[in-house]
């Protein structure tokens, strides 16, 4: 009897952990897409025909942008004053964290 019992946990054990790992359908339709919140965080550049804020403010309020690169990818630009001799992230600027 105890040997039907340990039987059966095992076999309860074994279809509960099979039923776990059941896998992504291949044959499936269900599309993934990204969420807008994991879409948001691509900073390197906005899509193509779009304009970036921080980008536009900096160069309506008549101040220089310049690019800084890694390599040949530009991580960031930055917001130049030449007439105050000030410079911080055009991002920074746009949201009035650093002022020129």
């Amino acid at each position: 009897m105890m040997k039907w019992k340990t039987i059966g946990s095992f076999l309860f054990f074994l279809i509960f952990l099979l039923a776990g790992c059941g896998g992504v359908n291949p044959n499936s339709t269900t599309k993934i897409e990204p969420s807008a919140k994991s879409a948001s965080k691509n900073t390197s550049a906005p899509p193509v025909g779009m304009v970036n804020p921080a980008l536009k403010y900096c160069t309506d309020h008549g101040h220089q942008l310049v690019p800084v690169k890694d390599g040949s990818i530009v991580r960031y630009y930055l917001c130049i004053n030449d007439s105050a001799h000030k410079k911080c992230s055009a991002n920074a600027y746009y949201r009035g964290d650093c002022f020129l």
